[in-house]
């Protein structure tokens, strides 16, 4: 598992994972990407994991895929009035469609293959019942005897980036004291923004006794800003509800990121942090969310930025 015990944290964001594919293969390219031991993943940060945690050839595909997403890959070609008058902005079989032939059969071998040399892949997705994160060992998944752990993968992953309202829930089938039934799972990013820490867990006790004499580093990559961005919002319902949620997101998001900062200061390891800063200024066009112009944009940006040598920062700032 390399000579440091390395953890990744990759956030939500939507499109603006195309950001956090950029950071990580400028790291690759530039010769710095760590090896890491354990990496998590929520909403798109989720979908992006996978292709770290199997590395080599599929770490090459990360490009290609992210840049291919588009609204209707991602959404199915569906109008903004399916949004206001429908249960959800999209059926969601494109989106699960594309999941079961991004993350196929060879793909989960190479997640198993992983598990067994050691590594952890965590994904997060919120029980929406409860309210409560889930978070799903994804490697053990893989490697499992499981005759559905192909269809259960799949569930998690499109669950994890479910955002309510925009795509439908994820049904998962579970089984309690003999009986069967569903619970209802979707966007990981309800619950938690990113994570990497259950609690009460020791890291640095643990780091220790695999004979790491280091203390472990948590690379979080935020597929965002950590800042809300100024702009005027229209005095009527559609802007001022979006406005809303921009705002209590972004609020989670630093809770978020203050929480982790804490428990590493906590524990004795060491905590690095990138975002998308104040100097991006791109915008999709009007009305299109996954715009491959906008995700080439957030691709570039993210892959430069990891060029510069003060790439990384320590703390949150105000």
């Amino acid at each position: 598992m390399g000579e440091q015990f390395n953890i990744l944290v990759l956030s939500g964001g939507g499109p603006r994972g195309a950001f956090g594919a950029g950071v990580l293969l400028g790291l690759r390219d530039k010769g710095e990407l760590p090896e890491y031991s354990m990496i998590t993943g929520v909403s798109a940060g989720a979908l992006i994991a996978p292709f770290v945690f199997a590395g080599g050839d599929k770490l090459d595909q990360l490009k290609e895929v992210m840049l291919g997403l588009d609204d209707e890959s991602m959404l199915g070609g569906t109008s903004f009035f399916h949004f206001l008058f429908g249960d959800a902005l999209s059926g969601g079989e494109s989106f699960y469609q594309l999941v079961q032939q991004t993350y196929d059969d060879d793909f989960i071998k190479q997640i198993a293959a992983q598990y067994r040399a050691g590594k952890r892949l965590f994904i997060g997705t919120t029980h929406f019942d409860s309210g409560r994160q889930m978070i799903w060992n994804l490697g053990r998944i893989a490697n499992s005897d499981l005759p559905n752990k192909n269809d259960l993968i799949h569930q998690i992953l499109t669950a994890s980036s479910s955002i309510p309202g925009v795509f439908p829930p994820q049904f998962i089938p579970v089984y309690y004291q003999g009986t069967q039934f569903e619970e209802m799972h979707v966007d990981g990013g309800l619950s938690s923004q990113l994570f990497f820490d259950p609690i009460g867990f020791d890291y640095t006790s643990f780091v220790k006794s695999l004979g790491y004499a280091d203390a472990p580093r948590v690379y979080t990559i935020r597929n965002g800003r950590v800042q809300t961005e100024f702009e005027f919002v229209e005095d009527d319902t559609i802007s001022l509800a979006a406005r809303s949620v921009d705002n209590l997101i972004m609020a989670q998001t630093r809770g978020d990121i203050a929480r982790e900062l804490y428990i590493t200061r906590k524990i004795g390891a060491e905590f690095y942090l990138t975002y998308i800063d104040d100097d991006f200024d791109k915008k999709p066009p009007q009305g299109k969310v996954f715009d491959k112009e906008y995700l080439q944009f957030l691709y570039e940006y993210g892959y430069n930025k990891a060029q510069q040598d003060d790439f990384w920062i320590k703390d949150l700032p105000l």
